[in-house]
């Protein structure tokens, strides 16, 4: 697996997949994660209550979950 290539659309599907079972089966409330990359630290927050006080701030990626 190369890490320096854009994700192909199935390979975004699949993360968001697994994501959403993680979401489902594993997560209590909230997951917070930290990654270190080429560019620096990525931090990933996973909450079952919305971030942003508007919806409009959350872009919604239902239909790519398989």
């Amino acid at each position: 697996m190369k890490s320096n290539q854009n994700l192909s659309k199935e390979e975004f599907a699949e993360m968001l997949t697994l994501i959403k079972r993680h979401a489902v089966t594993d997560m209590d409330q909230v997951a917070t994660w930290k990654l270190d990359s080429d560019r620096g630290d990525v931090y990933i927050c996973l909450s079952n209550a919305p971030v942003a006080t508007d919806e409009e701030h959350h872009q919604d990626l239902s239909h790519l979950v398989n």
